[in-house]
């Protein structure tokens, strides 16, 4: 029987940080423990892709599917932003994994952007 609750998680693929992937493993690891599906971009799909189009077709399908989103956030992150704009236009409940880390670094990038949008995002969180 499939998982009901199928978590689609937005994380740095390329520009990545090392403690960004020990978060994003972790806290996979611990969503998979409490019987969730994850979808989780550098273990599920292939990111050898010459244009990056199969890339985000893989993740337009997965975010389809998904019950909620939650973000292990890099401001750095093109692909984040893209996958944020998805969750929202698909109505998707969002959660920031490392929102504590996201606050301290909006204190010093006041203005429009994707970080400021998910740190937004996230306080209409309810699952």
């Amino acid at each position: 029987m499939a998982s009901e609750k199928k978590v689609y998680l937005i994380c740095s693929v390329r520009k990545a940080e090392e403690h960004e992937k020990k978060i994003a493993d972790r806290y996979v690891r611990r969503l998979e423990s409490l019987g969730y599906e994850v979808h989780y971009p550098p273990r599920d799909v292939d990111q050898n892709d010459p244009t990056g189009m199969r890339i985000i077709d893989a993740h337009v399908s997965a975010m389809k599917c998904c019950t909620e989103v939650i973000g292990v956030w890099n401001p750095k992150s093109e692909g984040s932003g893209a996958d944020l704009t998805m969750a929202r236009f698909a109505g998707k409940p969002f959660h920031l994994a490392n929102k504590r880390r996201i606050e301290d670094w909006l204190k010093d990038h006041e203005g429009k952007s994707y970080t400021n949008a998910a740190n937004e995002y996230d306080k209409d969180y309810r699952v």
